[in-house]
């Protein structure tokens, strides 16, 4: 058993014995992964399936390493800490990074009781964004097609526990699931709600097609190490990366969440953790085109149904609904982002070549206005960007984060139309 679909019943566990056909188990790290039944039928061979994008980096010289002009950085510290005194709790802490991602220009910064801002900070829901991609990327490899249906890639447990609950799994199709149209009831915030029960059923779907269990296939197959995300980690599916700060704490405005089991938010649905600039660099080579092999990949995961457009959660307004991201105008600019539950977001604009991302401690806090207002501010001030020596970097960081083993590639970026 290789991992497990959390439902309205419970956990119902993953019979990987008994792969259907459409579900057969995917070769990943040039390792052939099948099971012992499979092999002792004639089950179709595994699918080999590239571990990252083949997007092959610029061998041109790197870009000047830039930082903000430092006025720009002043103002931007400014707006974290003017959003301090709305967020109900003593303990409150504020990050946000900053990512220009042409230039790999970036700005951390950090307000409140903790002012590290590399700390890394649950994500929540923004690990939807994350299982999106890697279904994709399955998609594009010919693992199965977006509008299949789910009955042939879910286990048999599952499927019973769906169909018992009157669901015509012949019918709901994974694009239904990327997009929160397939109807199902979410175990932990009720019909209707796009917050969990879709994107676990695509965890099992990730995880039954490649054999592997859901933290490796994603990172495998979005290509952590080439996008240099070295603070990005599954929390209940993977250890915390060597020498990584401890995670935030986290609050409910002053009841504290941190020792509070976190299961029902780890598979699918969310249960990531990260620093802010690694997040940002994520969604910055997301929506420049970096992640899928396919241009074409991109557009199908940014396509929004007639029925979320203009979409609210809890008199939230979240924006138009695509695949795991959803789209909003701030100033003028079209991005596309991910909230989750424990006040974060993460957003990239690409026509503006800006990707942001706010990470807070306290459930209570709206960080969209936050991160609206980094926007704007960048936005307004784009011009001031200018080339400063290593040596003369200063910030709440140290200065502007280098973006690892993504700092060359970004000459030959694509950008989405």
């Amino acid at each position: 058993m290789v991992g497990c679909a959390l439902l309205v019943a419970g956990c119902a566990s993953v019979d990987d014995s008994a792969p259907s056909a459409s579900s057969r188990p995917i070769s990943t790290a040039n390792t052939d992964v099948t099971t012992a039944s499979a092999a002792a039928s004639n089950a179709t061979d595994p699918i080999e399936l590239p571990t990252t994008s083949t997007f092959e980096p610029s061998t041109t010289a790197p870009v000047a390493e830039q930082r903000l002009d430092p006025q720009l950085e002043q103002r931007l510290q400014a707006i974290l800490d003017a959003a301090m005194p709305s967020m109900l709790t003593p303990e409150a802490t504020l990050q946000a990074a900053v990512l220009v991602g042409s230039t790999d220009t970036s700005w951390s910064g950090a307000a409140g009781r903790d002012d590290d801002a590399n700390r890394p900070f649950r994500m929540a829901s923004v690990g939807k964004t994350f299982t999106a991609a890697t279904t994709l990327r399955l998609v594009e490899s010919g693992a199965f097609a977006i509008d299949d249906t789910i009955d042939g890639l879910l286990s048999a447990e599952t499927l019973a526990l769906l169909s018992g609950d009157g669901y015509r799994v012949s019918e709901i199709t994974v694009e239904q699931l990327l997009v929160h149209t397939a109807g199902l009831f979410d175990y932990a915030f009720g019909e209707g709600s796009p917050m969990l029960q879709r994107y676990v059923l695509l965890g099992e779907i990730i995880e039954r097609t490649t054999g592997k269990p859901y933290a490796a296939a994603m990172r495998e197959l979005l290509g952590y190490d080439r996008l240099g995300l070295e603070q990005v980690w599954l929390e209940h599916g993977e250890n915390a990366p060597p020498g990584a700060p401890t995670i935030s704490r986290s609050f409910f405005t002053t009841t504290e969440l941190t020792d509070l089991d976190f299961s029902i938010d780890a598979f699918g649905g969310g249960g990531l953790a990260g620093t802010g600039p690694d997040i940002a660099r994520f969604f910055e080579a997301l929506l420049g085109g970096e992640v899928f092999d396919d241009p074409s990949t991109l557009d199908l995961m940014l396509r929004i149904p007639a029925t979320n457009m203009g979409l609210e959660e809890f008199g939230i307004p979240f924006g138009d609904g695509a695949s795991g991201l959803y789209r909003i105008e701030i100033a003028g600019n079209t991005c596309w982002n991910h909230r989750g539950f424990l006040g974060t977001i993460a957003l990239a604009c690409p026509a503006a070549d800006l990707t942001v991302v706010v990470t807070t401690n306290t459930a209570t806090t709206e960080p969209l206005a936050i991160a609206s207002d980094l926007v704007i501010a960048m936005s307004q001030q784009r011009a001031q960007l200018r080339t400063v020596p290593a040596a003369r970097r200063t910030g709440p960081d140290g200065g502007a984060q280098a973006a690892g083993a993504a700092v060359n590639r970004r000459r030959g970026r694509r950008t989405p139309t």
